[in-house]
């Protein structure tokens, strides 16, 4: 009889345990599950939850639409498919991906005044790889600050930025896809306890040039109220292509060689239509063609891009809200992994100089390349110096090409409307996972801070010094989030700094490092000269910088 009793309560439990965790959406019912952070806390996720239809058939290569209602209710205790990227190969893959995530330290307080902020996450990636899996965006600590996260499946490589140029295929479909999601989340957020006017979209890398495009794109404007961006912006150069229509016609001719390089966009775009996913995945991967990227769409209802970037950061044509974004010290300190490639890079530009200047640098065609790779040579190095004898010079100019010089631009052109708090994250630790050093280039590379914001262990299993400065981080971050300022009151775990925001005459920013220190003008000399080349050889007007 005792045994019916305790049977009888613990499904009770159980019961009613379902019954908390199930949330009811506007298309259905979806259940969660409750997990623990690192540190013991309980949470709940929700996974899976489709926030559009799937892009197949018809749909693929266009704008997301709303997904239809389901019926019954949905498991949503697992990670979703990926959408198919250039860098993995699996199962896990599909077409079908456009899932979006829920992560919540507290339950059923919809009808709580009390409201949580909430960070809208943007995975990078180059736009062409990345995915919101639970094992690579933990919410752990996030729970901790009291603070929802919200991750999602947007489409990359061809799937997401393929373009023939005009309305067959616009491009930009992944930051359709983002937006669709930032649209679901504000208007869902509030049934998992979350304040849909303190929504912050957050991205790193790709993440952060698609996160900064969202004040861009008038779609995203009022559904979220502040933006971090960790090393990435529109201006990047490596985000944006110009002649779209080559990159359609280069896929289909490497599926099918027989179709002409003058074919209209309708027969592109019917023929890949005629594919099944994966062909046009596996092709995307085993052949070296080049990967798509942002493009300025014709103007239409679901165009997103319309207008050069440079342009609407500098005219002040932009959601003008508070932007936390920064770099790290050494952005593409990766190239040096191949001890030799920055030697052999720089026998390269010694070769022919006018391969240092961008590939879309805009200039006359009356000016040599080469003499604008002159100029560009000595933002680095003295006229006789060859980059050869200089690998700490090519990995910074790869560094400032790639990343720094765009982001510091962003920061400086927005700040003429809205706050923008700068930082460069300059600690070397464990946690960061590199240790290249290169005479005369600074030590943290690309993604590095990632590790300590996106922390999935536990402090006592890390240095000491790492674990300060994770908890530094998720504090500034926090604070950022909740009182759109980092540093709003003074802090010892701070060192009771406070954070300057940017103004154009006077370029603060954050060094973070061992300890925590306010500095000025970030990767000055190099970003003025870099500023002083554009304005001698640039031509108006410009996209990216």
């Amino acid at each position: 009889m005792l045994n019916i009793i305790n049977l009888l309560i613990s499904a009770f439990f159980v019961q009613i345990s379902r019954g908390q965790l199930l949330v009811t959406l506007p298309k259905g019912q979806i259940l969660g599950h409750e997990l623990q952070t690192v540190t013991s806390r309980p949470y709940y996720a929700y996974q899976s939850i489709p926030y559009a239809a799937a892009p197949v058939g018809e749909l693929r290569f266009q704008a997301p639409e709303e997904p239809e209602s389901w019926t019954g209710v949905l498991d949503a205790t697992e990670d979703s498919h990926m959408c198919y990227q250039m860098q993995y190969d699996g199962p896990e893959e599909s077409e079908d991906c456009l899932y979006i995530n829920v992560f919540t330290p507290v339950l059923n307080r919809e009808n709580d005044d009390t409201k949580l902020p909430v960070i809208f996450w943007i995975y990078g990636g180059g736009l062409r790889n990345g995915a919101a899996r639970f094992q690579d965006y933990r919410p752990d600590y996030w729970m901790d600050e009291d603070v929802i996260l919200v991750t999602h499946n947007y489409r990359v490589g061809m799937f997401g930025f393929l373009s023939t140029g005009d309305s067959i295929i616009p491009g930009n479909n992944g930051l359709k896809d983002q937006n669709l999601a930032l649209k679901w989340t504000y208007e869902n957020i509030h049934l998992f306890g979350g304040d849909k006017d303190k929504i912050t979209v957050h991205g790193q890398s790709a993440g952060a040039v698609s996160a900064s495009y969202h004040l861009l794109i008038k779609q995203s404007a009022g559904l979220f109220r502040s933006v971090i961006a960790e090393s990435g912006s529109p201006l990047n150069m490596y985000s944006f292509i110009e002649n779209p229509k080559d990159y359609a016609i280069q896929l289909a001719q490497a599926i099918n060689p027989d179709i002409s390089s003058d074919a209209d966009s309708e027969e592109i775009r019917d023929f890949l239509l005629s594919l099944d996913g994966k062909t046009i995945d596996n092709y995307s991967k085993a052949t070296a063609i080049a990967q798509p990227a942002t493009v300025i769409e014709p103007e239409s209802p679901t165009a997103v891009v319309t207008t050069e970037m440079y342009e609407m950061f500098e005219s002040g044509h932009f959601y003008q809200v508070p932007v936390l974004m920064g770099i790290c010290s050494e952005e593409a300190l990766f190239i040096a992994t191949s001890e030799n490639y920055p030697i052999r890079l720089g026998r390269t530009y010694d070769a022919n100089e006018a391969l240092v200047v961008p590939d879309i640098f805009p200039h006359d065609e009356d000016i040599d390349t080469a003499v604008i790779g002159e100029a560009v040579k000595l933002v680095y190095l003295k006229e006789e110096d060859p980059w050869a004898e200089h690998p700490g010079r090519v990995v910074r100019h790869f560094s400032d090409q790639r990343f720094a010089r765009a982001i510091i631009k962003q920061g400086k052109l927005i700040s003429q409307y809205a706050p923008v708090y700068f930082y460069q994250f300059s600690y070397d630790g464990d946690v960061g996972g590199w240790n290249t050093v290169v005479e005369y280039a600074e030590k943290i590379q690309h993604a590095e801070e990632l590790y300590y914001v996106f922390l999935n262990r536990s402090l006592s299993e890390i240095d000491e010094g790492d674990a300060l400065t994770h908890r530094r981080l998720v504090r500034m971050w926090s604070n950022f989030i909740k009182y759109e300022n980092p540093t709003p009151e003074p802090d010892e775990l701070l060192e009771n700094i406070e954070w300057p925001a940017v103004s154009p005459l006077d370029y603060k920013y954050l060094n973070i490092n061992n300890s925590l220190s306010i500095e000025l003008n970030p990767k000055d000399p190099y970003f003025s000269k870099w500023e002083n080349v554009f304005e001698t050889y640039g031509r108006r007007p410009f996209s990216t910088f």
